[in-house]
């Protein structure tokens, strides 16, 4: 059996140790999500939808106002059962993208109508961004206002049995029956026709 020289058997070690400090990263493919708002602004505690796709499960997807998380409901996927078949079988072969975007199957899924509800969050109002995230990737930031909690005056229709004033910051007001320009908000109103509160 041949000897080698420790000075050759160390230097190769060394290499050989040399080696294994490279890294490697594995990075995987992700998606931009296709994705819109049901409505461009809301208040705190109302339930915004988003359409589009590729969505998954609620227990991997987050979506986030301004930064902060917002509590994600349901996440649906109607008509979609032709498509998922599909993509199976042309996955099996890698014939799709990380979007689950497959050519050969777009007949099937472009009636694959999807989407996420979510809760806009106790967020200071003002102009934000959302973005939904899931195992596919994220969205584009979807801008969005987030509306002071309380009456904003938007929905005042000075009728008697909704409109208690005390909360309303609406400059108008469009009772029938109350002649004045604007609605002071208190127990009563400063126009020539007084409603009850």
């Amino acid at each position: 059996m041949p000897r080698f020289p420790l000075a050759l058997v160390a230097l190769l070690g060394a290499a050989l140790l040399g080696g294994c400090k490279a890294t490697s990263t594995t990075s995987f493919p992700q998606c931009t999500l296709d994705a819109t708002l049901s409505a461009d602004q809301g208040a705190p505690g109302d339930v915004i939808s988003i359409t589009g796709r590729e969505f998954s499960q609620p227990y991997d997807t987050v979506v986030t106002v301004g930064g902060t998380e917002a509590a994600v409901g349901d996440v649906t996927r109607t008509g979609c059962s032709l498509c998922d078949l599909c993509r199976q079988a042309a996955a099996d072969v890698h014939e799709c993208d990380a979007c689950q975007t497959c050519f050969q199957c777009s007949s099937y899924c472009d009636t694959c109508a999807q989407a996420v509800t979510f809760t806009v969050p106790d967020v200071s109002p003002g102009a934000v961004s959302v973005v939904v995230q899931n195992r596919y990737g994220s969205s584009d930031a979807l801008p969005f206002v987030v509306l002071p909690g309380g009456d904003t005056g938007a929905t005042d229709t000075g009728d008697t049995a909704t409109d208690t004033g005390t909360t309303d910051t609406g400059s108008t007001d469009t009772g029938t029956s109350d002649t004045s320009t604007t609605d002071t908000g208190a127990g009563g109103d400063t126009g020539g026709n007084r409603r009850s509160r």
